[in-house]
Parts: C-alpha cells; sequence; structure tokens
C-alpha cells in the first residue's frame, strides 16, 4: 500500500468511522439511518484495508481509491463538525440523548447524508467486488459510472430541494382539471383576437383580460396557459408559469406566491441560474426563508435566463391575503420585474379600478361569453331534459335553446345553473313553466342561489342535514379541505372515540345534495364552492341558511382533538408527526383553526372550556401542532404536560385564562420544555393576553420560557411590535436581557 494513502492514513479514517458510529449511539429514530450507512461504511472501510494489499493495482486504479477514501474523509469530518456544533458528545453516555434532542436536521439534511453515504458505499462494494473478481481492470469505468448517477441524483435533488425552498403549491391539477372541463371549441375568438395575437408574438407586452362574474374568464386562461406551454415545448429557450388565485385556496395566498412563479420557472430548466442557488444556499445553512426582496432578485435572475418567459395570472380581484397591501405588493413586484425585461404578463380579473389602475398603457381584452361558445353548450345539455326525453319534443328543444340563451345574456356560469334548475322539471308543461320565469341579470344570479337552497331544504331530513355541514365547511373554512379532512369532518361527532370512516358520504352523494353549488375537482382531489359568486351570496346570507356554522365546525374540531388516539400525548419524532398526519387528515386544520371558528359564533362555546379541562395529553397533541405551524423548528419531542392554562394563553380571551388559574391552574406552571403561559401567548401574538399576565398575576418577564432566549426576545424575532411594546412597558423588564439591544 505505497501509492501515497499509507497504512496510518487508512487506518486514521478507518477510525474516525468507529468514533463516528459510536457518537451515533441512542440516536433517535430519524437519525438511526445513517448510524446503520456509518457502520456499513466502517465495515467495508475494514475489509479493503485488509485485502487490498495482497492486489496487484494501477496507478490510475489507486488513484481511484485516494479519491473514494478522500470523499468518505469529507463527509465524515462534516458530520463530525455539525455534531460538535450541536453539541453531541460521546464522553458521557447519561447525556448522550438529551444532547441529541438538541439537533434540529430537518428530512432534507437527513436525506443528503443517507444519499452520500449510501454513494459510497456503492463504490467500496464495486471496488472489493471487482478485487475478489479480478476484474479489477474494469473498475474505473464501473466507478465513474457509479460515480456520475450519483451525481446526477444528487443535482436531481438539489435542484428539488431549491424548488420546493420557493414554493410548495402546485397549479398543475386545477389547469388539468380546467381543460378537462372545457368545451371542445370554446375560447378560439379569443386566441385570434387582435390583442392576444400581439401579446403572444411580441416579447414584453402585458394585456389585462377583465370581464363580469361567470363569463368564463379562467376558462380562458386555461386555454392560454395549454396555448404557450405548446410555443415553449418548441423552443428550450423559452419558458412559462402561471398561477391560478382563488377565494377559497388550500394554501393561504400573499405576496410570497412569487416563489411559486419562480418555481415553475427553475424547475422547468436543466440548470438553476447561479444567483439563486447562491440564494438558497445562503439560508439553507440558516434554516430561514427569502425575504420579498429575495423573491424578487430570484425572479429577476430566473427571467433573465431566457430569451422568452411567459406569465400568467388569473382572478387576481379574488386574491385571497391578510391585507390589500399584499396584492399591491405582488402586482408591483411583478409589474417592475416586467418592464426590466421581455416578460410578457397575462392577467385575468373583473374591472375593479384598484387593479386596472395598475395596467396603465397594457393592452386590454374585454371577455364576454361568446355566442358561438353559449349556444354549444346549451346544445350539449338540453338532450338529458325531462329525463332524456326532449328529444321526442322538437319545437320545446328550440324554446330551451332560445329561452335559456337570452336569459343567460352572456354569463357563461349563469347559463350552468340555469341548465342545474330546468334539469329536475319532469314533464313538458313545468319545463315551459319555467322557460317563462327564468331568472336574469344579477338579480337572477341570486334568485337562482335561493332556489338552490330551496331544493335542499326540501330534501329528506339526512340530505338536508348533509348538506348543510357540506356547505358549512366550504363557506367558512379558513383554507380549502382536501377530501379526506373534510370527509372525516363530516363523520365526526361529539363524543366520538375513534373516527369511524363507514360514516363517511360518496362524493357522488355530496355533489347530489348540494343541488348544483358544489364541483369535485377530480384532478386536485378537492371538494369546493362551484364559484366565486356562489361563496359571494354565502358571505351575505349564511346567517340565514347556516347560523351555527361556526359553532358546529369548533364542535367537530373539538370531537376530532379529542379521539382516543391523541390520549396518548404529544407525538414522540418527526416521522410519528406526519404519520399522525396521514392517518387523521383534519387534525392538522383543527388544531390550528379551532380557536378562530370559537371566536366567530355567537357565543364563545361552553364545550371550548370543557376542552381545556381535558387531560394533559390531548392537549399536549393539540399544542404541538398548532405550534409546529408557528415555529417548525421547534423541538418536537418537548411538549408534554401541557394544561389548560398554556392553550388559554394562545386565545384572545382573557377571561377563559382567568377561569383556568382560578381553577386553580398557575399562571407560572411549565409544560414539558420549560414554556409558561407567558410565552405561549407571546409566540401567538396576544398582547391582551401578555397584559393579563405581567399586570394582573405578576409573571416574571425576564425569566426564560424552556429556550434560552427570554420573551422579549423571542417577540423582537417574531417582529411583534405591539407585544414587544407591552413586554418593555413592565417596569420590571431587564431590556440588556438576551442580547435585546443588538437584535433591535
Amino acid at each position: 500500500m505505497s501509492f501515497g494513502y499509507s497504512i496510518g492514513d487508512f487506518i486514521t479514517i478507518i477510525r474516525i468511522a468507529k468514533d463516528l458510529h459510536r457518537r451515533f449511539r441512542e440516536v433517535p429514530q430519524q437519525f438511526s439511518d445513517i448510524a446503520k450507512d456509518l457502520d456499513s461504511l466502517r465495515v467495508l472501510l475494514q475489509e479493503t484495508y485488509q485485502k487490498l494489499p495482497d492486489h496487484d493495482t494501477t496507478p490510475s486504479q489507486e488513484q481511484s481509491l485516494i479519491s473514494i477514501v478522500g470523499g468518505c474523509r469529507s463527509v465524515f469530518d462534516e458530520l463530525n463538525g455539525l455534531l460538535d456544533k450541536s453539541n453531541v458528545n460521546d464522553q458521557d453516555s447519561s447525556r448522550v440523548r438529551t444532547w441529541w434532542k438538541r439537533v434540529r436536521w430537518d428530512k432534507d439534511k437527513i436525506g443528503d447524508f443517507r444519499q452520500r453515504l449510501g454513494l459510497h458505499v456503492d463504490i467500496l462494494s464495486t471496488f472489493l467486488t471487482h478485487l475478489n473478481t479480478g476484474t479489477i481492470g474494469q473498475l474505473k469505468v464501473n466507478i465513474d459510472d457509479i460515480q456520475s448517477r450519483g451525481e446526477a441524483q444528487e443535482r436531481r435533488q438539489y435542484n428539488e430541494r431549491l424548488a420546493t425552498w420557493f414554493s410548495i403549491v402546485d397549479f398543475s391539477t386545477q389547469q388539468a382539471d380546467f381543460i378537462f372541463r372545457r368545451q371542445e371549441g370554446t375560447g378560439k375568438w379569443f386566441l385570434n383576437s387582435p390583442n392576444y395575437q400581439q401579446w403572444i408574438t411580441e416579447p414584453g407586452k402585458v394585456i389585462l383580460c377583465t370581464g363580469n362574474p361567470g363569463v368564463g374568464k379562467t376558462i380562458i386562461a386555461s386555454l392560454v396557459i395549454e396555448s404557450v406551454q405548446e410555443l415553449c415545448r418548441a423552443d428550450d429557450n423559452m419558458t412559462f408559469a402561471f398561477l391560478y388565485l382563488s377565494y377559497q385556496p388550500q394554501q393561504r395566498q400573499t405576496i410570497r406566491d412569487l416563489g411559486c412563479i419562480v418555481r415553475q420557472l427553475i424547475r422547468c430548466s436543466e440548470s438553476v441560474p447561479g444567483d439563486i442557488q447562491t440564494l438558497f444556499d445562503h439560508h439553507d445553512r440558516r434554516k430561514s426563508l427569502p425575504s420579498i426582496a429575495d423573491l424578487s432578485k430570484a425572479l429577476k435572475a430566473a427571467v433573465a435566463a431566457r430569451s422568452r418567459v411567459f406569465i400568467v395570472v388569473d382572478a387576481l380581484d379574488e386574491y385571497y391575503s391578510s391585507s390589500p397591501s399584499e396584492l399591491e405588493g405582488f402586482l408591483s413586484t411583478l409589474l417592475h420585474i416586467q418592464k426590466e425585461s421581455s416578460l410578457s404578463l397575462l392577467a385575468t380579473s373583473r374591472p375593479l379600478p384598484d387593479i386596472t389602475s395598475r395596467f396603465q398603457g397594457s393592452l386590454r381584452q374585454w371577455i364576454r361569453a361568446n355566442d358561438d361558445d353559449l349556444r354549444m353548450y346549451i346544445e350539449s345539455r338540453s338532450p338529458s331534459l325531462l329525463r332524456n326525453r326532449i328529444a321526442n319534443y322538437p319545437d320545446l328543444q328550440d324554446l330551451v335553446n332560445n329561452k335559456v340563451f337570452t336569459a343567460a345574456d352572456g354569463i357563461f356560469f349563469m347559463l350552468k345553473l340555469l341548465m342545474n334548475s330546468l334539469n329536475e322539471k319532469l314533464t313538458p308543461g313545468n319545463l315551459k313553466r319555467a322557460l317563462q320565469n327564468l331568472p336574469c341579470g344579477d338579480a337572477g344570479l341570486e334568485k337562482l342561489y335561493d332556489q338552490a337552497m330551496s331544493r335542499i331544504h326540501s330534501q329528506p331530513c339526512d340530505s338536508k342535514e348533509l348538506a348543510m355541514k357540506v356547505l358549512s365547511w366550504l363557506v367558512h373554512a379558513q383554507l380549502a379541505l382536501p377530501l379526506e379532512a373534510l370527509l372525516d369532518s363530516l363523520a365526526i361527532e361529539p363524543g366520538t372515540v375513534e373516527i369511524d370512516r363507514d360514516f363517511c358520504p360518496p362524493v357522488e352523494s355530496i355533489v347530489s345534495v348540494c343541488a348544483g353549488l358544489t364541483t369535485f375537482d377530480e384532478h386536485s382531489k378537492t371538494l369546493r364552492l362551484v364559484h366565486k359568486t356562489t361563496e359571494e351570496y354565502f358571505t351575505q346570507n349564511w346567517r340565514l341558511h347556516f347560523p351555527e356554522a361556526h359553532a358546529f365546525i369548533t364542535d367537530a374540531c373539538l370531537a376530532y382533538m379529542s379521539l382516543d388516539h391523541f390520549s396518548a400525548g404529544a407525538c414522540k419524532d418527526i416521522y410519528e408527526y406526519f404519520r399522525c398526519l396521514e392517518q387523521y387528515p383534519l387534525y392538522s386544520y383543527a388544531t390550528v383553526n379551532w380557536v378562530y371558528h370559537a371566536n366567530m359564533a355567537e357565543k364563545f362555546p361552553g364545550f371550548s372550556l370543557a376542552f381545556l379541562q381535558t387531560p394533559s395529553e390531548n392537549l399536549s397533541a393539540c399544542a404541538q401542532f398548532f405550534i409546529r405551524r408557528l415555529d417548525p423548528w421547534i423541538d418536537i419531542g418537548s411538549f408534554r404536560s401541557v394544561r389548560g392554562v398554556h392553550l388559554a394563553a394562545l386565545l384572545k380571551f382573557p377571561q377563559i385564562l382567568e377561569d383556568m388559574i382560578a381553577a386553580g391552574q398557575s399562571p407560572e406552571s411549565e409544560d414539558g420544555g420549560g414554556r409558561r403561559p407567558l410565552w405561549y401567548a407571546v409566540c401567538n401574538d396576544r398582547v391582551e393576553i401578555v397584559d393579563l399576565l405581567l399586570r394582573k398575576y405578576q409573571v416574571d418577564p425576564n425569566r426564560s420560557c424552556g429556550t434560552d432566549e427570554p420573551v422579549l426576545c423571542l417577540a423582537t424575532e417574531r417582529q411583534s411590535a405591539n407585544v414587544v411594546k407591552a413586554l418593555l412597558a413592565d417596569p420590571r423588564i431587564d431590556p440588556n436581557v438576551g442580547g435585546f439591544r443588538e437584535r433591535l
């Protein structure tokens, strides 16, 4: 072994592998696979060291082995460095578990180390195979092939992590659904219009497509996206991105939707621009998210990397955000980048002044349902009238076509509702009478919704009850629920100890009992209200149709959180955490949003107070999910001994907290992670609870709450200005505590 790697060097690398494996003893479950990979690599290194002196190798083969062993050393050094940074020490066995609880590596980092360790296991296994079979001459080719495949896989994994870091939102399922629903031939008039032709052929153009509710703006957007996709498929130097904004999104829409655009643009590229990689690497090391300025820079870099970029944004008017400034910031950033590049931007919206004023000097296209498209839709639906017997009455069929076309008045969605209302007529006489009284215009749309609700109320009791439950969730849920979560919400009842999915109704039954007010998206597997105007109707009329909706939803959330499964307490590790989300799909929504629904109920529900008095294990599980939404890096295993006084501090009802304390719970009570009610209040920006704890109960504001930093520093990091002000108003506060001044 005289080829540049001495016996001493080999012994050193084997010793490092052994020591590193020892440091991984008694690891939590999520790190155990790394420990196994380390042991496999150590065994292979030992075997290579023992067998190599008995074989003749060429200088190039020896150089390959030097490279392999050097790669192993690089991975080992990086692992040791991270463990040193996390203060994981193998000398004191009594504290090994405690040290490991401090280690916060995300799933991607663990996967990255496993991939790199596995690659070296494969390479060394190949090396030993050639030694044992005498085919050492083929070694370099095989190792190069393994390394090449490993590098390609590593690049793909890196690019996927990078893209996901910018956004996890994917609109491809919506696009597939709209294409599926679109009537063949619909929208050709738009693609042939002069304004669209100018936009598609001249780089750097902006076009705003406006139209009244229900005229088919989203269908037009899907047609444009499909057309642009075909254009980009023929030219690798072109790319595109699109957003379907919604009044009821699965992810809350904010200015960070810029990240979704960046994600689409870079996922279509074989190579990611260097500026974007640098930005990602910088934040990846710090486990931080991109700022708005970062997203803007990344979008500029992604646009500059191609000769032509198209962006389509549908339904700006349905932008769902916490404040109007979100939409303003989104448009300002997008339009600013467009002016400095050849970006082609197309957006659709209702004709709202706050939106149209931002598109001064842009191309404009008014969207109104085309007469040919309307008649095509009527002709496709009319044969099913009178239980498929209308063909026996040709004059009546012509009357339907003409009357419905006139009443729709160019509104495609109203056309659909009109046909739905006629579909239930069983006799020619009833159909003729309905045609004489067809609703039309805005008042007619509301009348159609009233008629749909009348049909729901006239159903048998079970069907009516199911429809009202479904509509309550679809109208009031803070985010669109996945189908599995919605079905669980319909199956759960107060007092249930385990979810019985035999009580989950079929999707077809749900759509049927809701009288055309809901639609099921086959591609994204979500049930939603059929249109934005449907949501607007219920916003105005929900107290008339289901005044107890928020109380019902609160009941369902609390019943779900009280299931026997959660009496075992909080999840012990990240894998159990995600398994829980898969097994109980409503739990994440219930834990995060039950407070909102309880607050929106006419009176604060008494069952909420009863839940806060349940055993600590259920409360610990609830707190774990709620707080991890606020701080995803928090130690997942530290949620034990959570009491009602802790969760009450998350609410904005001081009386509830006072009731908990009056019942004997201490305002200084600590959970399993050492967190007090004051920490919970600060973490959820509850300034009124912070005031109550400081002034009435005189809790210590300088005392740390389960972390190495006092609550003043926590509030500063969370940029909670009102909470910081409330804390500084307390004369006992030490403004120098925990380096507070340095963080300002």
